[in-house]
């Protein structure tokens, strides 16, 4: 079970917007506590719903005048359909476990920081987190809970070494875990140990603890960040899959609650099984979490492209929003294969044993393309031939383009990309700008607003000089 200390590593931390843009961030934030008259009970109150839209902002609001934002997409997809493998090929290395039974329980945070920036990824859990995940282990360890593990084992015979080993709380001294293999294994571990708590534990408790864990964060160390990001970070966060059955609303909450916090949204449908009740079940999830105008923008990856037919792939199945579709935002992978060539190219040192794991990886990459006579192949190539074929299978896997469309912009700038979406859903609650030579006076509550809508108008203006080599619309 990963441990809630820090490692002993300094994380790295990312530059900072300009200082004259985050001061006039906090003017913006002050505004908008003035609009709302949090601090003048006197004050006529703003009308409803601008009111609560604004109060909804405010926890960004607040934040933003640090000038380190996070920036958040959600992978969403059906069980199984390859959105581990998509973000693991992302981050160019086996970094999130996979298998052929349902493994994500709980979302994983992965945050992309420079390729220098840290020797490996570090995985780490908050305190709270850790000590709830120690309670359901030493609940499963209780005598009283034995044939209820012992059944849910035979039920689902890939749970069988976590209820053998049912891990206790880290010993002291533990660091966390860094290392690509290591933070795949402790990954591992704790879904298994939350799968298991899933079945073998009474569902008032089993609910009650789950629901209340927050993410794990992995923090991971890229080949296509060369510098630190600018204003924030990326946070790609791995989901479960919505369409399968454990506890009711168990997964479908994990996943409304990440789309709900999601700045944008990358939705992952299979192209061996579009049009399924899986995939019906995953829009049905995205329109109630984020109903109407509050919708986050969609990319829509087709992904398992290779698989099939270049006719059954012509479209990307029905849009899940009104930015779903559209020129530039949908795209075609092959994850796996992507995936493998990753491994070739930008190899680790903490991702297995050095030449052991360098083998495997070009076994798993020729294994892929040449299923026929790859065991011939890998005798006789040479590792120039290697890397020219990794990368052909690279190129050609769908993955460089949706980094180059949709990931690497909002990985170099993300507290850009956050702040124009924060100025964005600002927009539509405030009114126009106050005209100028006004008479001094109180302000009535739609007056500050106006005042608020200057302001907002103001940063955007800044903002817009400032990320001027971005494609970032500004409103």
């Amino acid at each position: 079970m990963p441990s809630s200390r820090t490692p002993a590593r300094t994380r790295p931390v990312p530059a900072p917007l300009p200082q004259p843009l985050c001061r006039m961030l906090s003017g913006l934030s002050a505004a908008a506590v003035r609009a709302l008259g949090t601090h003048d009970r006197r004050r006529p109150a703003l009308p409803e719903p601008t009111a609560g839209g604004l109060r909804a902002l405010l926890p960004d609001l607040s934040e933003a005048p640090s000038g380190r934002l996070d920036y958040r997409i959600p992978l969403i997809a059906p069980m199984k359909a390859g959105k581990s493998t998509l973000l693991n090929a992302i981050v160019c290395q086996e970094l999130l476990p996979s298998r052929g039974p349902a493994m994500t329980v709980l979302p994983t945070r992965v945050v992309p920081v420079a390729h220098h920036a840290a020797p490996g990824p570090v995985l780490s859990l908050a305190p709270e987190t850790a000590a709830r995940i120690d309670g359901l282990a030493d609940r499963l360890r209780a005598p009283g809970r034995r044939a209820a593990v012992a059944a849910a084992v035979n039920r689902h015979p890939q749970l069988a070494s976590v209820a053998r080993d049912r891990p206790g709380p880290p010993a002291t001294g533990e660091v966390g875990h860094e290392g690509t293999a290591t933070v795949r294994r402790a990954l591992a571990g704790l879904n298994d140990l939350l799968r298991l708590a899933l079945l073998a534990l009474p569902e008032e408790v089993a609910l009650r603890e789950v629901l209340a864990l927050r993410a794990p964060e992995a923090v991971v160390p890229v080949p296509w960040l060369a510098s630190a990001p600018e204003g924030g970070r990326l946070v790609l966060v791995d989901t479960p899959g919505p369409d399968e059955e454990l506890l009711p609303g168990v997964l479908n909450h994990f996943v409304a609650r990440e789309v709900h916090h999601a700045h944008e949204v990358l939705v992952v449908r299979d192209a061996t099984r579009r049009g399924s009740t899986a995939e019906a079940c995953v829009d049905r999830l995205l329109a109630a979490a984020a109903p109407g105008t509050g919708a986050a923008p969609a990319f829509t990856v087709l992904n398992r492209a290779d698989l099939v037919s270049a006719d059954q792939v012509a479209q990307v199945s029905g849009p899940v929003s009104a930015a779903d579709g559209a020129p530039g935002r949908t795209g075609r992978t092959a994850a796996r294969q992507a995936l493998a060539a990753a491994s070739v190219l930008w190899p680790r040192a903490d991702s297995g044993h050095g030449d052991t794991a360098q083998h495997a990886a070009v076994v798993e990459l020729l294994r892929g393309l040449f299923p026929l006579d790859w065991k011939d192949r890998v005798d006789t190539m040479l590792t120039r031939q290697t890397h020219a074929v990794a990368r052909r299978a690279w190129d050609r896997s769908g993955v460089p383009s949706v980094m180059s469309s949709f990931v690497h912009d909002r990985g170099r700038a993300p507290g850009g990309w956050a702040l124009a979406r924060l100025l964005a859903r600002l927009a539509p609650l405030t009114g126009p700008p106050p005209p100028t030579g006004r008479s001094a006076g109180p302000r009535a509550p739609l007056d500050d607003l106006a005042v608020l809508a200057d302001r907002r108008q103001r940063v955007a203006d800044a903002a817009r000089s400032h990320f001027a080599g971005l494609a970032i619309e500004w409103r």
